[in-house]
C-alpha cells in the first residue's frame, strides 16, 4: 500500500494552477508581451522543471505529468495536438540528466532551466514549421521569440527559485 505523500497532491494541484496563470497572464498581458519581441510565459513547464528539481527524491514520475500537461496545454491553447506532448517531457529528461552531471545549486538551475526553455520553443517552433502552423522565418524567430523569451522566464525562474524550493522543502 502506498504511503500518503503531500508533496504528490501539492505537485498536481500546482500544476492545474500552472497551466491556468499561463493563459490568464498572457491574455491579460498580451499588450505588453506580444509587440515586436514576444515574451511567452512558461509557468506550466517551470512548476514541471522545479518538481523535477526539488522533488526528484520522492520518484515522483514527472515526466508523465508533463505528457499530461502538455496534453492539456495543445487542447487549450495551441490547438494543435501533439507538440507540447511531445516536447515539454522531452525537455524533463534532458533536463534530469542535466541534473545528474550537475550540482543543484540556483546557478546550474538557471542554466538548465534556460536551455530547456530555448529547447521548447525551437523544438516547437520546428514542429509548426513541418506541419505548416507558421511561416516566421527562423531568424526572425531566434532574435525575437527564443531570446526574449528564454530572458523572461529566467527572470520568473529567479524570482520562483527560493519560495518554490522552500515550499517543497517544508512538505516533504
Amino acid at each position: 500500500m502506498r504511503e500518503h505523500q503531500p508533496i504528490r497532491y501539492v505537485f498536481i494541484i500546482g500544476l492545474f494552477i500552472s497551466l491556468f496563470l499561463d493563459g490568464s497572464i498572457s491574455l491579460i498581458f498580451s499588450h505588453l508581451l506580444y509587440g515586436k519581441y514576444i515574451l511567452v510565459p512558461s509557468i506550466t513547464f517551470a512548476w514541471l522543471f522545479f518538481g523535477m528539481y526539488f522533488i526528484n527524491r520522492t520518484n515522483e514520475h514527472v515526466e508523465i505529468w508533463a505528457a499530461i500537461a502538455g496534453l492539456l496545454f495543445d487542447l487549450f491553447y495551441t490547438g494543435i495536438l501533439g507538440v507540447y506532448v511531445i516536447v515539454f517531457p522531452l525537455a524533463i529528461i534532458i533536463g534530469r540528466k542535466l541534473y545528474r552531471f550537475l550540482p543543484m545549486n540556483i546557478v546550474t538551475g538557471l542554466f538548465s532551466f534556460a536551455f530547456n526553455i530555448a529547447l521548447i520553443n525551437v523544438l516547437a517552433y520546428g514542429l509548426n514549421r513541418l506541419m505548416n502552423a507558421t511561416n516566421m522565418a527562423a531568424g526572425y524567430f531566434l532574435i525575437h521569440a527564443v531570446i526574449p523569451t528564454v530572458l523572461f522566464n529566467s527572470v520568473l525562474f529567479l524570482i520562483l527559485y527560493v519560495p518554490i524550493g522552500v515550499l517543497f522543502d517544508r512538505i516533504e
